[in-house]
C-alpha cells in the first residue's frame, strides 16, 4: 500500500463526511505530501560532475623504479616503527590487524626480532600477541615450544580472557600431529571465557571455519555425559543459526525444543528455533508445537514462523490457543500470520476482526496496518480480533469471497455506522487485482465521493489503465470532478489540457490535485499562464501545489517571481526523516541564511551546505558573494563558528563548478538509508532559492557522485586553512576572547596560578596529552602538571593486563587511599597499588567507588544481578574486608555521587525509572549516608554541580565553604558560572555564557585578576568576571 493511501485509511487523516463538496476533498489532498522528484530518473551523465567525467581516460605517468624503491623504503621503515612501538589497543585477539602481524605478512625477518622482544616484554597481551605471532611464522624448530607456551596461556587464570582465546586460536588455527584431539580435550575442560561484556569463543571459531569436518564429529559428542563438553558441542553447532543455517548442525539441536534444560547455551534454544525455517528439518514440528503449546515472546514467534513454514495444520488449534495467551503485539502477530497462512481463519473471523479494526479507526485512534513497527511496540491493549483485522486488512491478503462478505456488511453498517461502513468499503477496494477494478470504479462513480476511494484508485492506476481504459475515457466525457481523477488514471495528456483549456473548475481541480500526487506531468508552461489569471483561491492553490512537486527550473522561477519578499527556499526532501530530526535541524538553519539577507551588509548571494544527522552533523558552510567577493564562514557546534575571504580564484572555481554541474538543476538525493549524515545545498539570493537534499551521498558514489562532490567541493574550502575562529557571545559576554583555536592542537584542560596558565595539550596524534606554558597568547614549552589537575598518570595504578572501564570508576583523588586505590570492574572491587598485582576486595559487578577521606570506608553500587537489574548500594570496611547493605531500597541507578566535607558524610543519588509514558518521570532522590553508621537521611537542593566532578574537585573561592562551579541551561541556551554552596547545595549564579556549554571541569577562575579561564570545543577562551 502506497503512503498516500495509507495516510488516510490507516493513519492521521479524518474520513471524508458522505456529500462532501469537492473542494473540500480537494483541500485535504493538496495537504498531504507529494513524492519528490526520482534522482535515479536524471540522465546518467548529469550524475558525474564535469570534473570527473574524463578522469578515468588520463593516462597518468607511472612511477620511475627509483620512486617506488623509495616507497617502498618508506613503507617499510613506517611498519617497523609502528611495530616496536606496538601497544595494546582494547582489541589484540588472532583476528585483529595490527601493525605487528602487518610486518610480519610483509617482512619476516625485519619482524621477527621485534616480535622476540615483545614476547619478553611486560605487557602481556602483547607479549601473548607476539608470541602466537612467532609461532605461526616461525620455522618448525621453535614450533614445538611455543606451541607448549600458548597452550599453557590457555589454562593460566591469571591472563584476560581475550589473551587466552587469542592463543587457544593460534594454536588451532595451524595443522600439527594430535591438534585434533586437543580440541575434543578442550571442548571438555575449556571454561567459558569472558571479559567484562565480552564473550570469547576461540573452540566455536574453529568449528566454523571447517563446518563440514567438525559437525559429523560434534553430532557423535551431543550427547557426552560431560556437561561442559555437551554446553561446548551445542554451542558449537547452533552457532550456524538464521542466514547460516546448516540442517545438519541443528538437526542433533531437536531434544532442545521440547526440553528447555536440555542444554544451557545463551540464546542457543531462541536462534535454532528462529533458524528452522531456513533449513528443511520436517521431523522438528512435534518440538515446534510443544515450543508452541508452553512458550511465549520471540520463541513462540519462531515457531509460529516455522509451523507456517512446514505447512503444519494440525497445529492451529494450538496456535490459536498460543495467541489467546500471549500478549505482546508484535509477536502476535507472528502467531496470526502463521494461521492465516495455515487458513486456519475462517472467512467470518476475518471479516469480524477486519470489522473490530475498522471500529478503532473510526473512533480516531489513528491505527496502522501491520507494516507499521510503531503500532507493533510494548504490550497489545486491543482484542484478539482487533489484532486479526490489523493484520489482514492489507490488500493482498484479503480473497474475493471475504471481499464479497465486507462488502455486504458495509451496506449493513451505512446507516448506523458510516464511518465504520466507509473504513471496511474502503479496505475491499484497496487491492489491486483486476477482479476488484471494477468496485474501485463504482465507487467513483457514486455521488458520494470521498478522498479514500479516489487515494485508492490513484494507487493501483496502472492495472486500471491496463484493464480499465475504456471506462476510464467514459468517466472522462462526464465531467466533474471524476473526468479530472479518470484523466490521471488514463495517462491522456490530451484529456489534460481540454480540461485545463475549459471551465470545468471541479474538473481542473482534481486534475491538478491527483497528478500531484503520483506525479503525472501536466504543461507547466500553461500552468504559469493560468496561474497568473485565476481568482479562485482554491484554484490557484492547486496550480501552486503543482509547480512545487513538478520542482522543474521554469516552476521554481514562477513561484520565486510570485513571491519575491517571501524568500521561498524550494525542493523536495524525501518521505521520512532518515536523521529522526534532520528536517527540523535544516529549517532552523535556513532560517539563519534569510536572516543575513536583513543585515547591514546583505549578501548578493549565499551558496551553503548545510549538514545534519541522528549522530551530529559536519558543521555548515556558508559561502556569502557580495559584489564579486566571497566570504567562507564555518558554523560548528557550542557556539563556534569561523570565517575567511575566498580568494578571487576560490570563489570563481566554485561558481563554475556550481554553474557546469547545475547543482540547482539536481534531484533530491534520498535513498532509503537511515542514521548517518543527510546534507542540504542551498542557493539563496534576496528573492528566494533552492534547496538539494542529499541523504547520505557518500553511500552513492558509484551510482551518482555528483552528490558527494559538492560536499568535497566545500569541506574543501573549509580545510585549505586562514579561518579566524570566533563565538556568538563575543558581544554579549565582557572581555570574552578566544587565545587558542585547536584547528591544529586541542586544549583539553586549563590551570592558572603562581606558575602561570598552563594548559593540557592534546597534539592530535599518537602522543600522549602534555602540560604546557600558555604565555603570549601562544603554546609554549612542556612544564610539570598542576598538583590541582592530576589528569596525567591517574591510571599508574592499573596493570596492563586489568580492565577498568571509566565509566564505573572515579578518579584517584575521590577512590584513593594511603594503600592505593580503589577501583571497579564488572568482577569486583580491587585495591591496586602502582607496580603491584591488584588485590580483589569484593566479588560482584561494582561501579563508581569513593573512598572516605580517613581511608577506612568505600561506598560503591553493586550489581547483583548484571545491571540491567535495580542495583544496591554498599559500604564496604577496609579495615575489616567487610561488606554492608546499605538500607536504601535497589534503584536502576543508585550510586555515590561525592563526599562531601561539609557534612563528613557521602552524597548519594537514586533514580527509579519510569515506564517511559509523559506522566511517569523517573523518580529522583538524594541522600547523605554516613559511611560508619549506614545511616542515611534524604536532602533536597541543587547537586548538579557535582556530578561534574572527575579530574579534581570543584575550585574554592575566595569566600570560604563556596567554590566556583558550571551549570548548563538548556533553556537559556549555554552555561551559567555561579558559587556553590556546598553545605546548602545552592548554586548562585554570576555570569552567563550565552549558546556555549561547558561544566566545572573545563573552567578556572583567576580569583586574583577575576578572569575566567575555559578549555571548550578543544579551545582555550577567556572572559571577565562582573566587578560586583
Amino acid at each position: 500500500m502506497c503512503a498516500v493511501v495509507g495516510t488516510f485509511l490507516f493513519g492521521d487523516g479524518a474520513m471524508a463526511d458522505g456529500g462532501d463538496s469537492i473542494s473540500n476533498i480537494v483541500a485535504r489532498l493538496l495537504e498531504l505530501p507529494s513524492p519528490p522528484p526520482d534522482w535515479r530518473e536524471q540522465p546518467k551523465e548529469r550524475l558525474v560532475p564535469v570534473e570527473l567525467r574524463h578522469k578515468d581516460k588520463v593516462q597518468e605517468e607511472p612511477p620511475s623504479e627509483e620512486e617506488l624503491r623509495r616507497r617502498e623504503r618508506a613503507f617499510r621503515a613506517k611498519l617497523i616503527k609502528e611495530a616496536e612501538s606496538a601497544r595494546f589497543d582494547g582489541e589484540y585477539n588472532s583476528r585483529h590487524e595490527t601493525p605487528l602481524n602487518r610486518l610480519a605478512e610483509y617482512d619476516w625477518s625485519a619482524a621477527k626480532p621485534i616480535l622476540e622482544k615483545h614476547a619478553k616484554g611486560d605487557d602481556v597481551r602483547v607479549a601473548a600477541y607476539a608470541t602466537g605471532l612467532l609461532y605461526k611464522h616461525g620455522d618448525e624448530a621453535t614450533r614445538t615450544e611455543l606451541r607448549a607456551k600458548l597452550q599453557s596461556m590457555v589454562f593460566e587464570e591469571g591472563l584476560p580472557a581475550s589473551t587466552r582465546a587469542m592463543a587457544c586460536e593460534r594454536v588451532l588455527e595451524s595443522d600439527w600431529p594430535g591438534r585434533d584431539e586437543y580440541f575434543l580435550h578442550l571442548l571438555g575442560s575449556l571454561p567459558k571465557l569472558k571479559e567484562g561484556y565480552l564473550n570469547y569463543r576461540p573452540l566455536e571459531n574453529f568449528v566454523e571455519a571447517n563446518p563440514d569436518h567438525w559437525i559429523p564429529v560434534l553430532t557423535e559428542w551431543v550427547d557426552n555425559e560431560n556437561r561442559v563438553a555437551h554446553e561446548r558441542v551445542v554451542s558449537c553447532l547452533v552457532q550456524f543459526n538464521l542466514k547460516d543455517a546448516r540442517a545438519d548442525a541443528l538437526r542433533p539441536l531437536l531434544p532442545w525444543l521440547d526440553d528447555p534444560e536440555w542444554a544451557k547455551a545463551n540464546m542457543g534454544r531462541l536462534r535454532l528455533i528462529q533458524s528452522l525455517d531456513r533449513v528443511c528439518i520436517p521431523e522438528s514440528v512435534d518440538g515446534l508445537m510443544w515450543v508452541a503449546g508452553h512458550d511465549t515472546g520471540f520463541r513462540l514467534a519462531g515457531a509460529a514462523d516455522d509451523l507456517a513454514y512446514y505447512d503444519a495444520t494440525n497445529a492451529v488449534p494450538i496456535l490459536k490457543e498460543a495467541l489467546s495467551r500471549e500478549k505482546q503485539s508484535n509477536h502476535r502477530r507472528n502467531v496470526i500470520a502463521a494461521i492465516h497462512a495455515l487458513n486456519g481463519f475462517s472467512d467470518d473471523e476475518l471479516v469480524e476482526g477486519i470489522e473490530a479494526f475498522a471500529v478503532q479507526t473510526a473512533r480516531g485512534n489513528n491505527e496502522k496496518p501491520h507494516e507499521d513497527l510503531s503500532s507493533l511496540l510494548g504490550p497489545s491493549k486491543k482484542s484478539t480480533e482487533f489484532a486479526i483485522g490489523q493484520y489482514v486488512a492489507a490488500p493482498e491478503r484479503i480473497t474475493a469471497p471475504v471481499v464479497d462478505l465486507l462488502q455486504k456488511r458495509a451496506g449493513q453498517l451505512k446507516v448506523g455506522s458510516p464511518d465504520v461502513a466507509e473504513i471496511i468499503l474502503q479496505i475491499s477496494l484497496a487491492g489491486d487485482d483486476v477482479a476488484n477494478g471494477q468496485r474501485m470504479l463504482d465507487a467513483l462513480a457514486e455521488p458520494e465521493l470521498s478522498e479514500e476511494s479516489i487515494l485508492v484508485v490513484l494507487n493501483t492506476r496502472e492495472m486500471l489503465r491496463e484493464h480499465y481504459l475504456a471506462r476510464l475515457r467514459e468517466f472522462g466525457a462526464r465531467g466533474g470532478g471524476v473526468a479530472g481523477i479518470a484523466a490521471v488514471l488514463a495517462g491522456s495528456p490530451g484529456k489534460a489540457i481540454e480540461i485545463l483549456q475549459g471551465d470545468d473548475r471541479d474538473a481542473q481541480l482534481m486534475l491538478l490535485a491527483c497528478a500531484r500526487l503520483v506525479r503525472e506531468p501536466l504543461p507547466v508552461e500553461m500552468l504559469i499562464a493560468r496561474w497568473a489569471q485565476v481568482n479562485d483561491p482554491l484554484l490557484g492553490n492547486a496550480i501552486e501545489r503543482y509547480l512545487e512537486a513538478d520542482d522543474s527550473a521554469e516552476a521554481r522561477a514562477a513561484i520565486l517571481d510570485r513571491y519575491p519578499s517571501e524568500m521561498r527556499i524550494l525542493g523536495a526532501l524525501q518521505g521520512f526523516d532518515p536523521g529522526h530530526g534532520s528536517f527540523s535541524k535544516f529549517a532552523g538553519w535556513e532560517k539563519v541564511l534569510r536572516k543575513r539577507f536583513s543585515g547591514e551588509s546583505p549578501p548578493n548571494e549565499i551558496h551553503a551546505l548545510l549538514s545534519a544527522g541522528y549522530w551530529g552533523n559536519r558543521g555548515q558552510i556558508v559561502v556569502g558573494v557580495r559584489d564579486g567577493k566571497g566570504e567562507l564562514t564555518a558554523y560548528y557546534s557550542n557556539g563556534r563558528y569561523a570565517v575567511r575571504e575566498l580568494a578571487e580564484e576560490e570563489l570563481a572555481r566554485l561558481k563554475l563548478s556550481i554553474k557546469q554541474n547545475n547543482f540547482d538543476g539536481l534531484a533530491p538525493l534520498n535513498i532509503p538509508v537511515c542514521d548517518g549524515i543527510q546534507y542540504e545545498y542551498v542557493h539563496l539570493a534576496a528573492n528566494g532559492g533552492r534547496r538539494v537534499y542529499m541523504n547520505n551521498p557518500s553511500n552513492a558514489q558509484d551510482e551518482a557522485p555528483v552528490y558527494d562532490f559538492i560536499t568535497q567541493l566545500f569541506h574543501g574550502l573549509e580545510a585549505a586553512g586562514g579561518l579566524a575562529l570566533h563565538y556568538g557571545c563575543e558581544s554579549q559576554v565582557d572581555g570574552f576572547s578566544v587565545l587558542h583555536a585547536a584547528f591544529e592542537n586541542r586544549v583539553d584542560a586549563v590551570w592558572t596560578g603562581a606558575g602561570g596558565i598552563r594548559v593540557l595539550v592534546d597534539s592530535n596524534d599518537d602522543d600522549p596529552p602534555q602540560w604546557h606554558r600558555f604565555e603570549n597568547g601562544r603554546v609554549g614549552g612542556m612544564v610539570p602538571q598542576p598538583d590541582a589537575c592530576r589528569i596525567i598518570g591517574s591510571n599508574d595504578d592499573v596493570p596492563k593486563r586489568f580492565r577498568f572501564p571509566e565509566h564505573l570508576n572515579n578518579h584517584p583523588w575521590q577512590s584513593g587511599t594511603t594503600g592505593g586505590v580503589v577501583r571497579a570492574n564488572f568482577d569486583g572491587l580491587w585495591l591496586c597499588e602502582k607496580d603491584k598485582t591488584p588485590i580483589l576486595l569484593n566479588a560482584g559487578a561494582h561501579a563508581d567507588p569513593i573512598v572516605s577521606p580517613d581511608g577506612r570506608w568505600v561506598v560503591a553500587a553493586k550489581a547483583e544481578q548484571g545491571w540491567a537489574k535495580p542495583n544496591i548500594l554498599i559500604r564496604y570496611d577496609l579495615l575489616h574486608d567487610v561488606e554492608h547493605i546499605v538500607d536504601i531500597p535497589p534503584a536502576g541507578d543508585l550510586s555515590p555521587i561525592a563526599h562531601i566535607p561539609a557534612h563528613g558524610k557521602f552524597l548519594v543519588v537514586r533514580v527509579e525509572e519510569g515506564s517511559g509514558d509523559a506522566e511517569d518521570k523517573p523518580k529522583v532522590a538524594y541522600y547523605l549516608l554516613d559511611p560508619a553508621t549506614g545511616e542515611h537521611e534524604m536532602v533536597e537542593g541543587c547537586f548538579s554541580p557535582l556530578f561534574d566532578l572527575s579530574y579534581r574537585p570543584l575550585q574554592p573561592s575566595k569566600k570560604p565553604g563556596f567554590h566556583w562551579a558550571a551549570i548548563n541551561h538548556s533553556i537559556h541556551g549555554g552555561a551559567e558560572i555561579g558559587l556553590y554552596d556546598m553545605e546548602n547545595f545552592a548554586f548562585s549564579p554570576v555570569v552567563q555564557i550565552p549558546s556555549v556549554f561547558f561544566d566545572s571541569m573545563d573552567m578556572w577562575v583567576d580569583k586574583e585578576r577575576e578572569l575566567v579561564y575555559v578549555a571548550v570545543n578543544g579551545d582555550l577562551v577567556r572572559f571577565a568576571l562582573p566587578r560586583n
